[in-house]
């Protein structure tokens, strides 16, 4: 009996290193696959990440464009507006007084009216015109024109002050005189 004892005793201590040693490799097989899935696991965590603050982004991008959109619609909208207010303006004609070679000084702005009817050589024209041209002074500008358009034939100047086009928006109060 002592024989079957320790037959059984050894077969007991074959079996346990047997199913000791199928439970490490176990126990090792499931730490790798652990180790492997606590990395998917991170990695995917970061993506998610990554994710999340991408979908921040957009949404703050997203609220800054429709805060530009509504924006630019309002600056559209005032475009609009002042566009329309020009094309219902009275147009404003200027014609240039010679094409000569530049002259120093500052631009002229000199509206000369005619009379329909003075019977006159040149082209008929009635109403007003505004001429540009250059020249030192207000004196040399109104001289000019009068020598080209005399009372005589029928022609009346009415003003002559310094181009409004020529300042920006400084105007002529400005000081800014652009020379030619």
């Amino acid at each position: 009996m002592t024989v079957l004892l320790t037959y059984a005793a050894v077969l007991l201590l074959a079996v346990s290193i047997m199913l000791s040693r199928a439970s490490r490799r176990q126990l090792s097989a499931a730490r790798k696959a652990l180790a492997t899935n606590e990395a998917a696991l991170t990695e995917a965590g970061q993506a998610l990440q990554e994710a999340v603050r991408a979908k921040l982004d957009a949404e703050q991008r997203h609220t800054g464009l429709d805060e530009r959109l509504e924006q630019a619609q309002a600056q559209v909208r005032t475009a609009r507006e002042a566009l329309d207010a020009v094309r219902q303006a009275p147009l404003e004609r200027y014609h240039v007084f010679d094409r000569m070679e530049p002259r120093p000084g500052a631009l002229w702005a000199v509206t000369v009216a005619r009379s329909p009817d003075v019977p006159s050589s040149a082209p008929p024209w009635s109403g007003e015109r505004t001429f540009l041209l250059t020249a030192a002074s207000q004196s040399e500008a109104v001289e000019r024109v009068t020598l080209r358009y005399p009372r005589a034939s029928g022609f009346d100047l009415r003003t002559a002050a310094p181009c409004p086009i020529s300042f920006g928006s400084d105007g002529p109060r400005g000081g800014k005189r652009p020379r030619v």
